[in-house]
């Protein structure tokens, strides 16, 4: 029985746990099942040397700037390749993946993991128009991807067991407590607004340390200035070693719209 020969398409590989996920299921498979092959719509290679990956092979397309010679190109490659299926992860992904395969003289299975739940009202209609092309939706929770019949739905259970309602709270004897934000630094992760709510919470000799990097950081950076709070808080920027951090601080803390 020959392999199954599968294309991961991304919007790009700036760092991210999305990106990190996917180049640590390809490097994994078993290439007598599955074959994997990978596109990136945006040339961001970043987490390819951030996580180890650099020497795994990533095709791109850089559909991002309406290339359409990129586009062309992308089609051409798909006709070449006759993939199985094609997964796309996130939702420029899943647009540049749908256009490409019905253009394509050989249609593909598409699969699609959207990593996110609360798409902007206009994402939201040109995700329900791109739903019939989709075979197959891998999601988090019931009902993620509603534009996506359920019957064509597979969810993965969050692997984290629920809080309990009451739960026992980390001791503190008066020293400096540190705060964890890690994560890249996008409009979703809502950094400004962890800011602008720890400063509000004046909670002493508490200090916030930012681990990540991200097209955010000046503005940020420039807020925290704004604010007189730079003593409070830190921009540690991208760190491959993020167990030291997890270490050297008392408390992690998410702010995001979307995760957590």
């Amino acid at each position: 029985m020959k392999p199954v020969k599968v294309l991961l398409t991304i919007t790009s590989f700036a760092p991210g746990g999305a990106e990190r996920m996917l180049l640590d299921m390809a490097a994994h498979a078993n290439p007598k099942d599955v074959l994997f092959d990978i596109v990136s719509f945006s040339d961001d290679l970043r987490a390819l040397s951030a996580y180890g990956h650099d020497n795994t092979q990533v095709y791109v397309f850089n559909l991002k700037n309406g290339s359409p010679s990129e586009l062309i190109r992308f089609v051409q490659f798909l006709v070449s390749q006759k993939y199985d299926v094609i997964h796309a992860h996130m939702f420029h992904a899943l647009l540049f993946s749908v256009i490409g395969n019905q253009l394509s003289s050989f249609k593909a299975a598409l699969c699609f993991t959207s990593h996110r739940s609360n798409h902007k009202k206009s994402r939201r209609w040109i995700m329900r128009c791109l739903g019939r092309f989709i075979s197959h939706s891998v999601i988090f929770d019931d009902g993620q991807d509603s534009f996506v019949p359920q019957d064509r739905s597979v969810v993965i259970p969050n692997a984290v067991s629920d809080i309990p309602e009451t739960t026992n709270r980390i001791s503190w004897d008066g020293r400096t407590l540190n705060l964890l934000a890690i994560g890249r630094l996008v409009p979703p992760k809502n950094c400004e607004g962890l800011i602008r709510n720890f400063v509000a919470a004046n909670l002493g000799d508490a200090h916030l340390n930012f681990v990540g990097d991200g097209p955010l950081r000046a503005k940020l950076e420039a807020f925290v200035t704004d604010l007189d709070a730079s003593e409070k808080i830190t921009f540690w920027g991208f760190s491959s070693d993020t167990a030291t951090h997890y270490i050297n601080n008392d408390v992690l803390v998410i702010h995001s719209h979307t995760e957590g």
